[in-house]
């Protein structure tokens, strides 16, 4: 019992001995907690009971997913006018939205690259898909790589002052008004 005992405290200590940190790394963590807590202590993090930035995300994302109607422009690097503008239906999606995980699984930590339902692994692109709804009500898919700008709501191009005009009122409201 007794050489049962010795052993495991030796390997006890055998362990110790391969976890412990050289010195300088110890000092360094030491030093790190340190100014952490007197920062916690002199400028700690504030709290909120509202935040309007995340208040701007529900809102966007409440946008995208309800498919609201909108106006977009397709524009080209160095040209001061858009080339189309199309109604259209919810937020540009880049092409490289996945529907699925991109990454798939292997084990012991590993992942591999996992194709989308198509068929096709999505790769880099700076290409947007649009949905632009034609005069007789039909919607369609644009996809354009250039710049693209959605307003939230009907709008126009004014060319001679070189800017998108609302025509109407927003069909993007915020959730929370004040």
């Amino acid at each position: 019992m007794r050489k049962l005992i010795a052993v495991g405290a030796l390997a006890v200590l055998a362990l110790a001995g391969c976890t412990s940190q050289p010195s300088s790394v110890q000092k360094d963590q030491k030093n790190t907690d340190n100014q952490l807590n007197r920062y916690q202590a002199n400028q700690p993090v504030p709290l909120f009971d509202r935040s309007q930035f995340r208040q701007t995300a529900i809102d966007v994302e409440s946008a995208q997913v309800h498919g609201v109607a909108t106006t977009t422009f397709f524009f080209n690097m160095g040209v001061d006018h858009p080339i189309k503008v199309c109604p259209s239906i919810g937020f540009p999606m880049p092409s490289t939205s996945q529907l699925t995980n991109p990454d798939q699984y292997i084990g012991n930590g590993a992942t591999i690259a996992q194709q989308e339902p198509n068929g096709i692994y999505t790769g880099d692109s700076s290409g947007t898909y649009v949905v632009c709804v034609a005069s007789n009500g039909t919607k369609y898919i644009s996809y354009w790589e250039g710049f693209v700008h959605t307003e939230g709501g009907p709008a126009h191009w004014d060319a001679a002052q070189k800017v998108i005009v609302a025509d109407g009122p927003p069909t993007v409201l915020s959730t929370q008004q004040k």
